[in-house]
């Protein structure tokens, strides 16, 4: 069996600070193997996911973009491992996650309500100590204005919470940044950004490794190709009129709703072949729910479900 670690970021803006930031991240190395063990048993293997989320923003808050460069976690030794005491520095091993290209550097206000991958590796089951996220920079923006490097008192970002990897389950980790207390504003060009974090356990059932990350462009692309292939648009949907008016980012891992709003030449829905048609322009709102690369609700103007082709009850 296989076991999932899941690593997840919680960023929660707050306050009347304002934050906002643009680093290009350098994504992890291979994750190094864990030793195996003497009595010469297969080693259990697990993922470590490392997602991304953000509280709503508030009024003067334009963003806040991170580069993390490298995201570890430490498994415990053997001996540890049976006493269930926290790993001290030196003991163990130190294992290295692959950070998500498209995930880095990652924006604290885009990701707001949700829990984006930032990185996720295989690991051995057992027992894990603690979680390392190297920061290579933080840039703030006040009020809508450009972006500046903000002050790191520490480019190590380190949480010590005991956790397990239990065969056959995702344990995902999930970092709860409370930026009203991590980021200061000293004055002009003197942003200070000292991280303030609290880590939460969550264990369920392991994704199949290997799954693709779909990213929020990707997604909407599968929306509007969805759009553009429906009975409807097909029918008579004016080309030009067809555009994307809202992206909302939803709480499940890479979901997003993408609304589309265009135009038809009669009214009515689906294929009207055959009909009696009104010739009036009729506009028309889409609203395309897409997780993890599938397409799990379209519906037309409140009324008309894309998928199943026919009106909601």
């Amino acid at each position: 069996m296989k076991k999932l670690i899941a690593i997840l970021l919680s960023v929660g803006v707050m306050a009347s600070l304002l934050l906002a930031g643009c680093a290009p991240l350098e994504p992890g190395g291979p994750p190094t193997p864990p030793s195996p063990p003497t009595t010469g048993e297969p080693v259990a293997i697990g993922t470590i996911e490392v997602r991304v989320t953000d509280a709503p923003r508030q009024d003067e808050v334009t963003s806040v973009l991170v580069t993390v460069s490298k995201v570890e976690v430490h498994r415990a030794v053997a001996e540890q491992e049976q006493e269930q005491q926290q790993v001290q520095e030196g003991e163990g091993e130190w294992l290295t996650l692959d950070i998500i290209a498209e995930a880095n550097p990652f924006d604290l206000l885009k990701i707001k309500g949700v829990e984006e991958v930032l990185a996720v590796d295989e690991m051995a089951a057992g027992k894990y100590t603690q979680i390392r996220l190297t920061i290579d920079r933080v840039e703030v923006a006040l009020g809508g204005g450009e972006p500046e490097e903000a002050k790191l008192p520490s480019g190590e970002l380190k949480i010590v919470h005991p956790f397990d990897v239990v065969e056959g389950e995702t344990t995902v980790l999930l970092l709860d940044f409370d930026a009203e207390k991590s980021v200061t504003v000293a004055g002009k060009d003197n942003i200070i950004v000292k991280p303030v974090v609290k880590l939460a356990v969550k264990e369920g059932k392991a994704e199949e490794p290997g799954t693709k990350v779909v990213t929020q462009e990707e997604s909407q692309k599968i929306a509007e190709e969805f759009v553009r292939n429906e009975a409807t648009f097909v029918f008579d949907g004016m080309e030009e009129t067809l555009k994307l008016t809202e992206t909302v980012t939803l709480r499940s891992p890479s979901c997003w709703q993408f609304t589309f709003e265009f135009e038809s030449r009669q009214a009515g829905y689906g294929d009207r072949e055959g009909q009696m048609l009104a010739e009036v322009i009729t506009p028309h709102q889409a609203v395309i729910t897409v997780e993890k690369g599938k397409i799990t609700s379209a519906i037309m103007d409140e009324q008309w479900d894309m998928m199943k082709q026919k009106m909601l009850k």
